[in-house]
């Protein structure tokens, strides 16, 4: 944050007061009072300017290990592996494919944006070691990928990093935060982005099927596995591995703290607990938004205001009483794409997209959810109730979207009042295995295996 401008009135304020003493003798006392109250009104005044000027300078904000975004100019933030834009960004030692990040900063201003890594435990604590020890190269890094809208309504500059750059490499697995900020300064952070550094040192079996609980067998999908150390040493497996199983690679669904059921000679049994258990939840609607020139199967119509096209969708329905239906989808992700144009990198407008929920009014608040949303709540995504119906207006960038509508109170996220829980959905799960003998000082990243629910 930069130095605040100490108040110059004070001192003013000072030098009057000194005089009025030194000049007690020759001054009568109605001239004296006077002079007083003004030295008092002017160090009001300055009080109160200070405080202003400070107001005006915005709080730096708080690092939070998690995704995020700082700023409301910063839209369509993706992380993934090469180019697959579907993939989870997950980062192999010794089958290295770049990760790639790629936003938009709304406006036709170029930035200048650096980015850094920093390492963290199992736990998204920030670790404390050394650059040396975690990665081979310098500790940040300008992002010099960038791209000004061609052709499009709204102006905005696209911006692309891949890392690690060539020549560079992790020396350590395990969890990492990619922090992007703007001026060469930490302090102005941009966005952050979780992602994971695996050894694949071990073998992980995944061994899905329904849970235990009979009760809940319609609505639940169990997720047991096998963990098979091969030629790693394990002196310790209770102690010192901590699994993660997450669902469609969602960190607010992730499960931790799992124990094996049985540890036999070749392998650790991971089955028939219900802490392995998720939620299977419902497929994700989807709408294609790679062209406004035309409506789409989602589309109820399109017009445009102030050049921006404004697209509004069919009216949804509650699904949570109305049985499972097979939908293909992207498990909440979506995809950047235009008909018309050749890149949608630059070349992918963005349009304000007017979501209609057919729904009797409830106490609670109803948003619109998924990674278009970054899997926030936020006052932005949350819906209105008019006339029936709940509606919200996003701006979002071409291409095609999942999502849900989620039930919320302020404290709690209910995905099932609108959209319900089946076991028949299809979801992606990762396990990850995590090891840190008593020697260490952060948790290694021995494992990680994605497996489809119906695969």
């Amino acid at each position: 944050m930069p130095a605040l401008k100490p108040a110059r009135v004070p001192y003013f304020c000072l030098i009057i007061n000194f005089v009025l003493q030194n000049k007690a003798k020759t001054t009568n006392r109605p001239v004296k009072a006077a002079l007083t109250t003004l030295t008092c009104v002017l160090f009001c005044f300055s009080v109160y300017a200070q405080k202003r000027r400070n107001a005006e300078i915005p709080p730096t904000p708080k690092l939070r290990t998690e995704n995020f975004v700082y700023e409301p100019g910063i839209r369509t933030v993706q992380l993934f592996k090469g180019d697959d834009e579907l993939s989870y960004p997950v980062y192999e030692m010794y089958n290295p494919v770049a990760l790639t990040l790629s936003f938009d900063e709304l406006g036709s201003k170029q930035s200048q944006f650096y980015a850094t890594f920093k390492p963290c435990d199992a736990n998204w604590n920030l670790a404390d070691l050394y650059l040396t020890e975690y990665f081979d190269g310098i500790d940040y890094d300008q992002i010099m990928d960038l791209q000004p809208s061609a052709g499009t309504r709204i102006d905005y500059v696209n911006y692309r990093y891949r890392f690690p750059r060539p020549g560079n490499r992790f020396k350590l697995s395990g969890n990492y935060l990619l922090v992007v900020y703007r001026d060469h300064d930490p302090d102005k952070l941009v966005l952050t982005r979780r992602f994971v550094v695996t050894e694949n040192a071990i073998r992980v079996e995944p061994d899905l099927g329904f849970t235990p609980d009979v009760s809940q067998r319609f609505s639940v999908q169990s997720v047991n596995f096998y963990i098979h150390p091969e030629r790693f040493f394990l002196p310790d497996p209770v102690r010192d591995l901590r699994v993660v199983v997450m669902q469609n690679f969602r960190w607010d669904k992730a499960k931790t703290g799992l124990s094996p059921l049985y540890i036999r000679p070749d392998r650790l049994e991971y089955r028939f607990d219900a802490a392995n258990d998720f939620r299977g939840g419902n497929e994700f609607r989807m709408f294609d938004l790679r062209t406004v020139m035309r409506r789409t199967g989602q589309m109820q119509k399109v017009d445009f205001y102030d050049s921006v096209a404004k697209v509004w969708l069919k009216r949804d329905r509650p699904r949570a009483r109305m049985g499972y239906f097979t939908e293909p989808d992207f498990n909440g992700n979506f995809v950047v794409g235009v008909r018309e144009w050749p890149n949608a990198r630059y070349q992918a407008d963005y349009a304000d997209v007017m979501f209609v929920l057919q729904q009797p009014q409830i106490p609670d608040d109803v948003y619109v959810y998924g990674a278009l949303t970054d899997w926030r709540l936020d006052p932005q995504f949350r819906m209105n109730y008019h006339d029936g119906h709940y509606v919200a207006q996003l701006r979002l960038k071409q291409g095609v979207y999942n999502y849900i509508y989620v039930v919320s109170d302020g404290k709690t996220i209910d995905e099932e009042y609108i959209e319900g829980s089946y076991n028949e959905t299809e979801n992606y799960y990762t396990i990850l295995v995590y090891y840190s003998s008593p020697s260490d000082r952060n948790h290694r990243l021995l494992a990680v295996r994605h497996v489809n629910f119906y695969d």
